[in-house]
């Protein structure tokens, strides 16, 4: 229950338009709206696609309705005079930023600007200690907006550890663990799931899904794939932010093409389902990675096992024996197999999950995210 009707909390991210951050703020706000009341000032016009190719944004998805909460809709990334807007009329002591794409930086500089002028503490959720991709420039704007928080929060222990390296300067300043929430989801009937997507009913349906980036080591996973015996299927979902052709010509090169389905385009919302029912087995085989994931944390709502690298906060939502090395392309072809292999592995592995989705809860992380607020407001 909210204890009064002064803000705690005034929150910066997108609402519509949609992007992958989206699902973790609606998510968290929807606990956060049971317990205390605050504010979200939402883009309503994001940076043009030309800066980020592979992304696309769905403006057709309703604002969700809260009790507590009020939504603005009023940040347009191409009217510099909407920026600092949020920091002139938030009723709350907090400016909480979620801080997920190098894009955002020109919009954020003047906005804690304004906000330091009104007194106003300063917190970043850091979705990504350093951007995906190696862009110097995007590296910069990433220093520049990080450093300039009063508390921050990660998603994991790795994640903690990689800021306060990069970021020696913050070292004395609150930096809070609170994990990528979970929402629970539930799945249709596989065989219908599978029927809908044209794929082999019976064969171990291992799934990689989400945007595809250089990072996410799509070639490892075909290589790997290739060297598991038994009927399995890979099925590949996901928006392309890079050239494929060369995973169409690797699969043929390794001789996987009858047992690989490429779906290299935006996966509607309403689809998302039918990938995760008719999939046994998701595989996160990123090459670097400074985050927590969202595809992950879909997998584990949807109560499906994981296989992951070693990269970022990815350990976090598997089975310690469901982890390889990240660039290891012989490791992970042998848990591909074990899990193939070994029915006990796949009940481990699948209890694992049933356990991560309780503990990542967005309650949990609402819970503790209002805690660090009031922790804060008494510094």
């Amino acid at each position: 229950m909210r204890k009064s009707k002064e803000k705690l909390f005034t929150l910066i991210s997108t609402l519509p338009p949609l992007v992958g951050i989206s699902s973790y703020t609606v998510g968290l706000l929807k606990e956060l709206d049971k317990m205390e009341s605050g504010e979200v000032f939402s883009f309503r016009k994001l940076y043009p696609s030309f800066l980020f190719p592979g992304e696309q944004y769905d403006y057709s998805s309703q604002i969700p309705e809260f009790r507590n909460i009020d939504v603005y809709r009023i940040i347009d990334w191409c009217n510099p005079v909407t920026w600092i807007l949020p920091a002139l009329k938030m009723e709350s002591g907090i400016l909480h930023l979620q801080w997920w794409s190098p894009a955002t930086g020109q919009v954020y500089l003047p906005l804690i600007a304004a906000a330091r002028v009104r007194k106003k503490r300063i917190v970043i959720t850091v979705h990504n200690v350093m951007p995906h991709e190696g862009n110097p420039l995007y590296k910069v704007i990433w220093k520049m907006i990080t450093g300039k928080g009063d508390a921050y929060i990660v998603h994991s222990e790795k994640n903690r550890e990689e800021l306060l390296n990069l970021f020696p300067e913050i070292i004395e300043k609150p930096v809070e663990i609170i994990h990528h929430g979970i929402e629970v989801r539930r799945r249709i009937d596989r065989k219908e799931a599978r029927k809908t997507l044209r794929l082999p009913e019976s064969s171990m349906i291992v799934l990689f899904f989400g945007t595809v980036r250089k990072y996410k080591g799509l070639d490892l996973l075909i290589r790997a794939f290739s060297k598991v015996r038994g009927d399995l299927f890979l099925l590949v979902a996901g928006k392309p932010w890079i050239e494929v052709e060369e995973f169409r010509q690797l699969a043929e090169k390794v001789g996987v093409t009858e047992r690989v389905r490429f779906d290299f385009r935006l996966i509607p919302e309403k689809e998302v389902v039918y990938y995760f029912s008719a999939a046994d087995l998701v595989v996160l085989p990123y090459l670097w990675f400074s985050s927590q994931s969202g595809v992950a944390s879909l997998a584990v709502g949807y109560g499906i096992p994981l296989i992951v690298s070693n990269a970022g906060g990815l350990v976090d939502f598997a089975h310690p024996e469901a982890v390889f090395e990240t660039g290891d392309e012989e490791e992970l072809a042998g848990l591909l197999q074990r899990f193939y292999d070994d029915e006990s592995y796949r009940r481990q592995l699948q209890r694992d999950v049933e356990k991560k989705r309780e503990m990542f809860s967005y309650h949990r992380a609402a819970e503790k995210t209002v805690k660090f607020y009031q922790r804060l407001m008494k510094l």
